[in-house]
């Protein structure tokens, strides 16, 4: 993406000598607006969320100030414990990329735990997920 909009930008530029200032700025503005477009296209639609993948993809944002070794997520309304787990170290400011298996229309609420190094618990009860959700994790959050 990087070598392709540097590509572009060049062949633009190098076009531009041939325009007015004018033409040659609109130019640069459309490849500007055509480039963060397929950004953003490309950030905003992982696999498991396009149709019929039947897994919906949130994603989990620490802003507890301290590093997370686990996230657990359950459907709010069934009870059941650790529809997903994920180990690893998510440290704050960073965000998981987490895949829930099966599609929204099963469930939409749901309760996401964190645990952090410390074994300090933040929860937040009762999340409804979105196709592009993305749920912050803050030190408020934190489960007495």
């Amino acid at each position: 993406m990087k070598k392709t909009g540097v590509i572009l930008l060049l062949l633009i530029c190098g076009a531009g000598m041939a325009y007015s200032q004018d033409e040659a700025s609109r130019l640069l503005n459309l490849l500007d607006n055509v480039l963060n477009t397929a950004s953003e296209m490309g950030r905003s639609t992982p696999q498991a969320l396009q149709p019929n993948s039947g897994n919906t993809t949130v994603n989990i944002l620490n802003k507890t100030g301290f590093t997370v070794k686990s996230i657990e997520i359950s459907r709010s309304d069934s009870g059941d414990q650790g529809v997903v787990t994920v180990n690893g170290s998510l440290y704050s400011g960073q965000s998981a990329r987490v895949t829930l298996r099966g599609p929204l229309s099963e469930a939409s609420r749901y309760d996401i735990r964190l645990v952090d190094e410390d074994g300090d618990r933040y929860l937040k009860h009762d999340v409804e997920i979105t196709e592009f959700a993305v749920i912050e994790i803050r030190i408020g959050d934190f489960e007495e």
